[in-house]
């Protein structure tokens, strides 16, 4: 039997600059620990991103997904 659950452990809050960076923000106990979590993947489970955290603020992380280099790029 195929175990299809799945756990929100964030969300992208918004854009971060014009290079594709991401606003990430971490549901997971320990915020840091998202960066664990393979994989990544939307809400349907059709498109898997493969996460880069660059920095912190105080409420999100700052991340690259890879494959977006423009704050433009198609979703």
């Amino acid at each position: 039997m195929k175990d299809d659950r799945k756990i929100c452990i964030g969300l992208i809050a918004g854009a971060h600059g014009v290079r594709g960076d991401v606003r990430l923000r971490s549901f997971t106990e320990e915020p840091e620990a998202i960066k664990r979590y393979k994989p990544i993947t939307d809400e349907s489970g059709n498109r898997s991103f493969v996460l880069t955290i660059k920095g912190a603020t105080n409420d999100y992380f700052i991340a690259s997904i890879d494959g977006i280099n423009d704050r433009d790029a198609p979703k």
